[in-house]
């Protein structure tokens, strides 16, 4: 199978929306036999990586066929998040069995305008007058 892409309606979305995409290819090499769609999540940044896979669509393949329209359901988490050491993300993938090819488009899972931001917030704490963040400062106040 040549040219894959996974092509998203938005970038993000709400909990509990429908998603609707589209993947498109440019020929089916007669080797590929289905074509999996996949709602995932997946960490990204230091330590051990998490992955999931929340929903699959299984398509069979077929010579004339260049392409699907799909469309999942959401869940209401976990929401997207990005940090210093971890991020969150959620996509759409498509993978061509059995050769594992595959092509993902990401998108943001969540609740108000924007993925929550986990950078550092010291410089929000000094605004309030407290020197040191609140989880280091121990028990004596």
């Amino acid at each position: 199978m040549n040219d894959l892409s996974v092509t998203l309606m938005h970038d993000r979305y709400a909990p509990g929306q429908n998603l609707v995409g589209e993947v498109t290819w440019s020929a089916v090499d007669e080797r590929s036999q289905s074509l999996s769609i996949r709602l995932i999540w997946f960490t990204e940044g230091k330590g051990d990586r998490d992955y999931a896979t929340v929903d699959s669509i299984d398509v069979p393949l077929n010579k004339d066929s260049r392409g699907i329209k799909f469309e999942f359901f959401l869940p209401h988490r976990p929401f997207s998040f990005s940090g210093k050491i971890i991020a969150l993300k959620w996509a759409v993938e498509a993978v061509v069995n059995p050769s594992k090819r595959s092509s993902l488009a990401e998108f943001s899972l969540v609740d108000g305008d924007a993925p929550i931001d986990l950078a550092d917030k010291s410089g929000a704490l000094k605004e309030m007058g407290m020197k040191k963040p609140f989880f280091s400062m121990g028990s004596n106040r």
